[in-house]
């Protein structure tokens, strides 16, 4: 309920009390009579609740607090209120805490990125730099010797005593690693060799306090287990803080280093819309825009757009930092499909450290098969009539002809087409380029015919010089014009168009495992999932898988494995496990089939069945239960009425419904489950520029339209989650918590281009509106998009981190204790500020419903 819409309501109420308590006169000698001081304990309560659901807490707190424990207050209704919301702001204060440290953390590191980058130059001149950065490989290379919290946690008691050996290795390594470092400015004074003596002296703190939760650690008991295990995380993760501030200080570019801790540090700020007040974030601006420029006009298109892009996230609407960066991702994409990914010796060797397993990447000799100048044609002939809003052809040739530009004046793209090695051809080629620019910049008016002629001159002007393929120029010609679109607009060329089927199509077929892998180790199994072949086989979590098909897996890159192990519906595939715990591995057939992803979750996972078994319930004595969509598919709708179904039976009137990482999906997924929430009205409406746009209402059907509703949102809840939570919101049917969710609110259609069967045009045809009639869709350069919530709670990368583990285990299809389960639930609630705040707001609204029921009967007496 909005603060508007409640404040009626509230209004109402008041004066109901004031009726039933009798009229209040004022006296300063005789007791206030015990009708008139329930009537204003009511009213104090209903004043208090009103602060609360509105998300102003403290509001709340301090208007109860007032009335607490007076003589006048006879009943006791706030005490409870009082103390519940005493216990929550306890718990936000611990959090507010958490997230000023974190935000003085990435600041310290931003800070002392912007100190390294003033003594680079003098430092790669005494050639300590280099050391410095040899000295830092060997502390990463150590951290990847300890054995991790997971393995702990999976550990039997036998395994102990090995991963103890292997930590306390790892710690004298580490630490050898360290001293070096140290030892190259000891006895300095410098303010650079200060901060990283005193950054080394952190780690090497943290080093001592992980290997201690090793040493200590204990695998008997159940609780001994627990606390061990919750010891080694978070000395785990203070080490990988203080190895990451030490990375950061020593980086060879500390000012890229520096970007993605300012934009941590804006994202968990308490005032992110004014930064400036803090002078290392204006200095880091203004450098790392000297860089970008700089590395430019250099040729040095990786660091620039690395700059540019990091610039354009920490100060979003700045449209010259993302036209620059568009500039250099385009140079940046010739280099990588053209020219070996080289633009100069350093940032090559930093190219193939980023890429190391290149075999089984696409060449552009293939990603072109097919492509031709009709194609191209038929595209532009598109988009006059579907495209979401009118089209600004001058902006789309010039972007056409800006990418063709970058190929020709790319000289390193002469690996590719030897031609352009050719000055005089080369120099041909781009006069004809700025001639037609120039005459684009002159014309009155620039149409889709005009984007044609482009088109059209500019592959005879490529044939009578630097003789790039037709189908090349058609390629970057097309990318660049529909580049000025909008992100989501893209060409499928029929070499992309396979892969794309098999997305869209929704249809995954294997064996149905999650899995992961260690550096050059076998593959591992995460969790089966639910009612899969490997579930039915046995595999369990836990378990390592040596071999595929007799080929060993601890050389192999995980999707390469992934290939391997998925394949036509039907068809076998066999795998040699090691079961967790045993020595001896076992052959296992499983006939590959569909692979259907269950989206519908709830709190706890139950024993039995094929792994879709949830209880709902979050809190049974509060009668609050829990529903996770992870996103929209086919089955969302058919499996959330079976849920709502099961908690209707029971009785349940309080509901959370978690749409956190919910990447969106189906239209008509979302606009279904909404229709179980409310009996009418519009859901959500699209409209585009020449379509009739089409609008989604709500049936009088629903399964949950009238029982209390919490939505759950962040940054990462996007388009089809974004439509359900929005109408909630907009239909005051739902408290919505969290952080405004992704903007991603437009509709993409995908055209088959005319006489070409293998090639698609996809885009942006029409933008989703909720009820209200607010467009959803984050426009560049806009301010407002997506969902806000009625009640902002944040959550820092580390809490987020945490949480997301937590939830990953108890997710988890795999033999475990019932109690240790409930701890592990137990500890998830306490990760998680957001569903806390939940919780509260549906028995807020549980004492609310209560309370308007008591008024309605001594209304009535």
């Amino acid at each position: 309920m909005n603060k508007t819409l409640f404040r009626s309501v509230f209004g109402i109420l008041t004066v109901l009390v004031s009726a039933t308590a009798g009229s209040l006169v004022a006296q300063t000698t005789a007791p206030v009579p015990p009708t008139q001081a329930a009537g204003a304990e009511m009213n104090l309560l209903l004043a208090g609740l009103e602060e609360a659901l509105a998300g102003d807490f403290q509001e709340a707190q301090q208007k109860l607090s007032s009335g607490t424990g007076q003589a006048t207050r006879p009943s006791g209704l706030l005490d409870p209120v009082a103390a519940m919301l005493a216990d929550y702001m306890k718990v936000s204060e611990r959090w507010r805490l958490r997230r000023a440290n974190e935000f003085e953390i990435n600041a310290a590191r931003v800070r002392n990125c912007l100190l390294a980058n003033e003594h680079l130059a003098e430092l790669t001149a005494q050639g300590l730099h280099k050391t410095v950065r040899e000295n830092m490989k060997g502390i990463r290379q150590g951290f990847q010797e300890w054995p991790s919290a997971e393995q702990f946690s999976e550990a039997w008691d036998e395994d102990l005593e090995s991963l103890q050996k292997k930590a306390l290795d790892a710690a004298r390594s580490q630490s050898e690693a360290i001293a070096k470092l140290s030892a190259v400015f000891a006895g300095q004074d410098g303010p650079y060799a200060k901060t990283l003596l005193s950054l080394a002296e952190q780690t090497q703190v943290c080093v001592n306090a992980y290997d201690k939760a090793w040493a200590q650690a204990q695998v008997r008991q159940v609780d001994e287990r627990r606390a061990s295990a919750a010891a080694i995380r978070n000395a785990e993760d203070d080490l990988l803080d203080a190895i990451a501030s030490l990375d950061a200080f020593t980086s060879d570019q500390p000012l890229r280093s520096a970007l993605p801790y300012a934009r941590l540090a804006k994202l968990i700020s308490f005032d992110p819309n004014d930064m400036s007040q803090y002078t290392w974030y204006g200095e880091l601006i203004s450098r790392v825009k000297q860089r970008a420029q700089e590395a430019a006009q250099e040729g040095k298109w990786y660091e620039a757009l690395a700059s540019y892009n990091g610039l354009a996230e920490l100060e979003d609407g700045n449209e010259e930092y993302r036209m620059q960066a568009k500039v250099a991702r385009r140079h940046v994409r010739v280099l990588g499909l053209y020219a070996n990914g080289e633009d100069d010796a350093d940032e090559a060797a930093e190219v193939k450290d980023d890429a190391a397993d290149t075999s089984e990447e696409m060449r552009w000799t293939d990603m072109v098969r097919g492509i031709d100048a009709d194609i191209v044609h038929r595209v532009i002939a598109q988009l006059d009539e579907q495209y979401v809003q009118a089209v600004d052809y001058r902006k789309l040739s010039q972007g056409a002809l800006e990418c063709i530009r970058v190929l020709a004046t790319t000289e390193r793209a002469s690996a590719s087409f030897p031609k352009l090695a050719d000055k005089q051809a080369r120099e041909k080629f781009v006069a004809a380029i700025d001639r037609e620019a120039d005459n684009i910049r002159r014309k009155d008016r620039v149409d889709y015919t005009d984007l044609t002629i482009l088109l059209n001159t500019l592959l005879r002007e490529s044939q009578r010089s630097v003789e790039i393929p037709v189908s090349v120029m058609a390629m970057e010609f097309t990318d660049g014009f529909l580049d000025e679109l909008d992100r989501f607009s893209s060409m499928i060329w029929p070499a992309d168009l396979d892969d794309f089927t098999k997305q869209t199509m929704g249809e995954f077929y294997g064996v149905g495992i999650q899995i992961g892998k260690e550096e050059n180790e076998p593959l591992k199994v995460i969790t089966p999932l639910a009612n899969s072949p490997a579930l039915h086989a046995g595999i369990k979590t836990g378990d390592m898988i040596l071999k595929v098909d007799g080929v060993p897996t601890d050389t192999i890159a995980v999707d390469k494995l992934v290939r391997m192990i998925t394949g036509p519906r039907g068809t076998k595939v066999t795998l040699t496990v090691r079961p967790r715990g045993e020595k001896e591995p076992r052959e296992v057939v499983l006939v590959r089939d569909e692979i259907q992803i269950r989206t519908v979750k709830g709190w706890k996972l139950l024993p039995g069945g094929n792994g879709d078994n949830w209880d709902f319930m979050l809190d049974k004595d509060a009668g609050i239960a829990y529903i996770r969509i992870i996103q929209f598919t086919d089955t969302t709708p058919r499996d959330l009425a079976s849920a709502l179904e099961k908690l209707k039976r029971n009785g349940v009137n309080s509901l959370i419904v978690d749409l956190r990482y919910n990447p969106g999906g189906l239209l008509e997924a979302s606009r279904l489950v909404a229709d179980e929430f409310v009996t009418g009205g519009r859901i959500v409406s699209t409209k585009g520029r020449q379509n009739r746009g089409r609008t989604y209402d709500a049936t009088p059907s629903g399964a949950y339209t009238d029982g209390d509703l919490v939505v759950l949102v962040n940054e990462m809840s996007a388009s089809a989650a974004e439509i359900l939570s929005g109408a909630m919101r907009d239909w005051n049917r739902a408290i919505v918590v969290g952080q405004r969710t992704f903007g991603k609110g437009s509709v993409q259609n995908v055209i088959q281009i005319p006489r070409h069967p293998n090639a698609r045009l996809k885009l942006t045809t029409a933008y989703y509106y909720l009820p209200s009639g607010r467009l959803l869709h984050r426009k560049d350069g806009e301010k407002d998009w997506g969902v806000d919530p009625h009640v902002e709670v944040v959550m820092t990368p580390r809490e987020q981190k945490n949480w997301l583990d937590l939830r990953r285990k108890t997710d988890l299809l795999m033999d475990v204790d019932v109690e240790e389960l409930d701890k592990d639930l137990a500890d998830e609630y306490k990760a998680d500020l957001p569903l806390n705040t939940a919780v509260l707001l549906l028995k807020l609204k549980q004492i609310q419903a209560n309370s308007i029921a008591a008024v309605a009967r001594a209304g009535n007496n």
